[in-house]
C-alpha cells in the first residue's frame, strides 16, 4: 500500500510540476514582454512557481503543512543541480537533469518538507 501512495504522489507532484511550468512561462513571457530583463523576469517566475509549487503539493500531493523553508532549500537544490549539469553538457545536462532533479525532488520533499503525509 505503501508503494502504491508513493506512486500516486509521485503523479501528483508530476503534475504540479507542469503546472509550474506552465505559470512560470507565463510569468516570464508576460515580464518580458512588459520590458523586464529576462535575469529579473527568469527569477520572478521561479519564486512564483515556487509558491505555486509549494501550495499545490501541501493541499493536493502531500495533503499537509510541510516547512515552506525546506521546501525553499528542496527547490534551491534543484535549481543548483539542474543549472550545474546544464553548464557542464549544455542541452543533453540539461535534459538529463530534468528526471533526475524530478526524482530527487519528489523524494526530498516527500521525506523531509512534507513528511506527515507519507
Amino acid at each position: 500500500m505503501r508503494s502504491l501512495r508513493a506512486a500516486e504522489q509521485l503523479g501528483r507532484f508530476a503534475v504540479v510540476g507542469v503546472a509550474n511550468t506552465l505559470v512560470s512561462l507565463a510569468i516570464f513571457s508576460g515580464l518580458t514582454a512588459g520590458g523586464a530583463p529576462a535575469a529579473l523576469a527568469a527569477a520572478a517566475a521561479f519564486a512564483v512557481g515556487a509558491v505555486n509549487g509549494y501550495v499545490l503539493n501541501a493541499r493536493w500531493t502531500f495533503s499537509c503543512r510541510g516547512s515552506k523553508l525546506r521546501y525553499l532549500a528542496v527547490q534551491l537544490g534543484g535549481l543548483a543541480a539542474t543549472t550545474a549539469l546544464a553548464g557542464l553538457a549544455g542541452a543533453a545536462g540539461y535534459l538529463a537533469a530534468l528526471p533526475a532533479v524530478t526524482l530527487a525532488t519528489f523524494a526530498a520533499n516527500r521525506r523531509w518538507t512534507f513528511r506527515a503525509g507519507t
